[in-house]
């Protein structure tokens, strides 16, 4: 999910909208947001466009073109702060006016930053669907000079949602394109997608490579050091550690390189001290991979909280600007009332001291009403925000602490030469992972009493994936519905498919044939059914199934947590069927 989310954010649009206006200020502020933008300064980039944005409709300069470059970049700030709702409904309203008049270029970046937004938040069809609308316009509107924008934009989501041939494919035309149309960008996002999307580590390495080149001409370091940790993985898959080692330290001279010491700066040197701790765990240089793995563990801890502190600052930005509005808002109304007390004055002077005194009286009450209310509503913002954030470090905390966990165990069981107690540990270790998973969905996204399963089955089949010798060996296709479940529901549904998965690694893998494993969840009425079925050889028996007695029990406990009873069966492989409900927690 991270990577996702990194590389949405990085294919931002550049397009450089011309101006019509007559104030050159107008451009110069455009730029400026821009310039924030490309450097993941969110909240700098929306603040400012507010203020421009509020400066330009009180000069009626609504129609001009940079008007709509500046809300296009108020809506990718808003997605760097990880607002997607925000940023749809900013690009959705502009859209009509900005069809009316006539900015095709505009509008393609916008439904390509709609599609964007949908591609990250894991809406397929819509993403797809607002792409469809950018070709249209670039057909018969542009010329192919804005076409490697898009083409990037398709890659990426073909890479996500579709065929990985066809992410390339819109890769090669994204760099192809962006050179003959010098669109720097594009070429930077197809050598970042092809280095991505690659299945053969050298060829991965050269686009990531030429990625790094363009980072650096930029002077993008935290893009440099980004790619460059993914070349230091690709080493590491190829069993050349050494040579990642070496490239490690080049790694490093790029996070030195960069001044700000934020949130990226941090999450770099977690992923610099996290590749080293691999490398020295292949090496069995233990004493060395603790330290790593500390230092690793110390540096995500940062990030996370530059992060938790990004989301507390845009609040009360939020908050701030909402009692600037409301300031304004009661100075315009007095300034109209002053008018009509001139004009009174000079028609009946008695009566304007009245009018003055009964409305001064009224302002004074009201304000003072105002004032109540709005420290009511502070008082309990800020008590909703504490306990908030108090949820979210107890799930934090739970996950850094079920994860420190994983490492130990794992640790133990590569210094053990005793393979009952590797395989024990290992077991042990997924079953834990299921539980460390459910508390990072339900840190990383906020919401702290549902589960979303499509996301949750994704988390648990890229760590088996991870954790075969190669990738490639396992394939999983998933056909699940748009499901919530609370916590209780899916802790035992989450030790339940660990369970089948470590049986199919175990006893369903057949040599030179990809092992394919079939998960779905259906609403069904009130209840859900969920199939996993395998192509293996089918449930083992005999000796072999006393030794998944021990797992088959644990799931037969897992469905009675469940009130229900799951079925077994051989069919074109192993096939294990549920149907189960929603369990009912308390509200307390």
């Amino acid at each position: 999910m991270h990577h996702h989310l990194a590389i949405g954010l990085l294919f931002v649009s550049i397009n450089c909208f011309g101006s019509n206006c007559t104030n050159a200020t107008y451009q110069k502020s455009y730029d400026k947001i821009k310039e924030h933008v490309a450097a993941f300064r969110a909240t700098n980039a929306v603040e400012l466009a507010d203020s421009v944005l509020a400066t330009m409709n009180h000069s009626n300069d609504g129609d001009c073109k940079t008007y709509f470059g500046i809300q296009l970049q108020k809506g990718e700030g808003l997605e760097l702060l990880l607002n997607y709702e925000a940023a749809l409904k900013l690009y959705h309203d502009y859209i009509p006016k900005a069809g009316s008049l006539g900015y095709w270029d505009v509008l393609a970046d916008t439904y390509i930053s709609i599609a964007r937004v949908h591609e990250i938040i894991g809406r397929p069809v819509d993403c797809l669907r607002n792409l469809d609308k950018a070709k249209i316009i670039f057909d018969e509107h542009l010329e192919m000079k804005n076409y490697s924008l898009y083409a990037v934009r398709r890659s990426s989501y073909h890479r996500i949602y579709g065929i990985a041939d066809s992410s390339r494919h819109y890769a090669i035309e994204a760099i192809k394109y962006g050179i003959a149309y010098n669109v720097p960008r594009s070429i930077l996002d197809g050598n970042l997608l092809m280095g991505i999307t690659a299945n053969d580590p050298d060829e991965a390495i050269k686009y990531l490579k030429n990625a790094v080149k363009l980072f650096l001409k930029r002077e993008s370091y935290y893009g440099a050091s980004s790619q460059m940790s993914n070349i230091v993985a690709q080493y590491i898959k190829k069993k050349m550690y050494p040579v990642a080692f070496s490239h490690l330290d080049t790694m490093a001279q790029y996070i030195n390189m960069m001044l700000v010491k934020d949130k990226g700066y941090y999450y770099q040197l977690y992923r610099f001290y996290d590749l080293k701790k691999q490398i020295l765990v292949k090496q069995h240089h233990m004493d060395s991979a603790f330290v790593a793995l500390e230092l690793s563990q110390t540096n995500r801890r940062k990030s996370e909280n530059f992060a938790q502190q990004d989301r507390i600052n845009e609040i009360e930005i939020t908050q701030a600007v909402s009692r600037e509005k409301e300031v304004s808002a009661s100075l315009l109304e007095k300034s109209r009332v002053l008018k009509w007390v001139i004009l009174i004055v000079a028609l009946a002077l008695a009566s304007l001291i009245t009018l003055l005194l009964i409305n001064y009286k009224k302002q004074q009450k009201i304000v003072l009403q105002q004032v109540l209310i709005d420290q009511k509503n502070d008082e309990l913002t800020q008590a909703n925000l504490h306990q908030h954030m108090l949820l979210s470090e107890i799930h934090h905390r739970v996950k850094n602490n079920l994860q420190l966990v994983i490492s130990i165990m794992t640790l133990e069981g590569l210094q053990s030469n005793d393979v009952r107690l590797q395989t024990y540990l290992e077991e042990i270790t997924n079953k834990v992972r299921s539980i460390s998973l459910i508390h990072e969905q339900l840190y990383s996204h906020g919401v702290f009493d549902k589960i979303n399963i499509a996301n949750y089955m994704s988390d648990i089949a890229h760590y088996f994936k991870d954790l075969s010798a190669n990738n490639e060996s396992i394939q999983f296709i998933f056909d699940i519905d748009d499901i919530n479940l609370n916590m209780e529901t899916a802790l035992p549904l989450g030790i339940i498919i660990v369970e089948l998965l470590s049986n199919s690694c175990k006893h369903a893998v057949v040599p030179d044939k990809i092992l394919e494993v079939n998960i779905t969840y259906k609403k069904m009425a009130d209840t859900i059914v969920f199939t996993y079925t395998d192509n293996g050889p089918g449930f083992p028996k005999n000796k072999v199934l006393k030794k998944i007695q021990k797992g088959l029990m644990l799931i037969e406990n897992m469905g009675r947590q469940l009130n229900t009873v799951g079925s077994m069966y051989h069919q074109n492989g192993a096939v294990f069927c549920m149907e189960f409900k929603e369990k009912v927690t308390s509200k307390v």
